[in-house]
């Protein structure tokens, strides 16, 4: 029997520890919490978003009443809070503000963190977020300029870049800090000093996270939402997506942009070769599990990047004050997990590496292709390990401002 504490916070109160690579969460941890508060709504309509993949995705806004329930069982615990969807401010600002007004009442601690593509950040909603939450984190999602950027497409498949670089320009203007989210893909290969001198144009920018674009066609979870083409024709191998990382990493350094912003997942590997906390998820042992989605429907599952199969846990109204059965996904994710890690032993960058995506490993695997990621993992940590000396310095300078 599972209590309702334990579903809400993705807990297995049972499960051991999973061979160093997820740790189950305690109950004095910390909650990472995701909000689809628009679903999958969406005005873009990005080929390679795992959102459109999913056969039970809700086009729902997230209501209050939802939100309110899903906090209930959290107790006091310290929150950090992603809304995301979709597109998150298609939610609009007087729904967005009653979300805001249930996490405010909330008794814990929350860091507030929004991600989205850009296009209806203006001057208005800046204001409401200065408002309704002045320490807000906000993110946005782009790959470059032009070409670069030419897989995240509106539902007319036109190009989106204009737009986001005038979200970012807006940024600037009103003196927000803002990441970025930037997928490697076949189209960003080879164009690392482009990427590189677009994201140094903006001085809001502190931040940027690559994304691997990779995917194992078999492993689609609904393979009919997406056109034969777009499987096929933006996916790196993690091979590719480890060499643009190491030469983004080169520019990086050459160009002196470590005095500008950090670049992850490098940032997250040399923290973890100096005996620090890495930032990134993947190169720790909370992760997954200290991963909570809530949906509008009120389902609630793992990391949103995990398949279905591993990520359902139920639905919040299933969780009666006396508990209720075991989630489906627990026994599915702990098995993959397992299996995972088996891979892992004996590897000498595992307390680096942490097993890595435990999504981006299931479905490389699914494939026949798990050895693919760790080469790709093995080369990056291998190359950081060699030059450790000298990007140690340059980004211990801005470590304990982006803890």
């Amino acid at each position: 029997m599972y209590d309702r504490t334990a579903l809400a916070f993705g807990m297995d109160p049972d499960e051991p520890a999973t061979h160093g690579i997820v740790k189950p969460r305690g109950p004095d941890d910390p909650v990472q919490i995701i909000l689809k508060v628009s679903g999958n709504s969406c005005n873009l309509r990005c080929q390679y978003c795992y959102e459109r993949a999913r056969l039970s995705s809700s086009s729902d806004h997230m209501l209050a009443g939802t939100l309110r329930e899903f906090l209930s069982r959290l107790g006091d615990r310290s929150l950090s809070v992603q809304l995301h969807g979709g597109e998150p401010l298609m939610l609009g600002m007087p729904r967005m503000a009653e979300l805001m007004d249930e996490l405010r009442r909330y008794p814990g601690e929350v860091r507030l963190i929004i991600q989205t593509n850009g296009l209806l950040l203006s001057e208005e909603w800046l204001r409401f977020l200065d408002r309704a939450w002045p320490d807000i984190e906000i993110g946005l999602s782009v790959d470059g300029r032009g070409e670069a950027n030419g897989y995240r497409v509106d539902h007319s498949g036109r190009a989106t870049d204009e737009g986001v670089m005038a979200a970012l320009r807006l940024c600037e203007d009103f003196g927000r800090e803002i990441g970025i989210i930037a997928v490697v893909h076949r189209r960003t290969c080879g164009r690392e000093c482009q990427m590189l001198e677009f994201f140094a144009e903006y001085g809001c920018v502190r931040v940027v996270q690559l994304i691997h674009g990779f995917e194992a066609q078999e492993e689609r979870s609904n393979p009919a939402s997406l056109a034969a083409a777009e499987v096929s024709n933006w996916s790196v191998t993690p091979a590719e997506y480890a060499e643009t990382v190491v030469a983004l990493t080169k520019g990086w350094a050459e160009m002196g942009l470590y005095e500008r912003f950090l670049l992850e997942p490098i940032y997250s590997i040399v923290r973890v070769l100096l005996g620090r906390s890495p930032i990134l998820c993947h190169y720790s042992d909370r992760k997954c599990q200290h991963i909570t989605t809530l949906y509008p429907d009120g389902r609630v599952g793992r990391c949103d990047e995990l398949p279905e199969a591993l990520s359902w846990m139920g639905h919040q109204a299933q969780i009666g004050p006396q508990g209720g059965a075991a989630p489906p996904a627990t026994e599915a994710f702990a098995t993959a997990v397992r299996e995972l890690a088996e891979q892992c032993a004996g590897c000498r960058w595992l307390s680096c590496c942490r097993g890595g995506c435990i999504a981006a490993r299931w479905r490389l695997a699914a494939s026949g292709r798990a050895s693919e990621y760790c080469d790709a993992q093995k080369r990056m940590i291998e190359f950081v390990a060699e030059q450790i000396g000298v990007i140690g310095q340059l980004t211990s300078s801005e470590g304990d401002h982006h803890e």
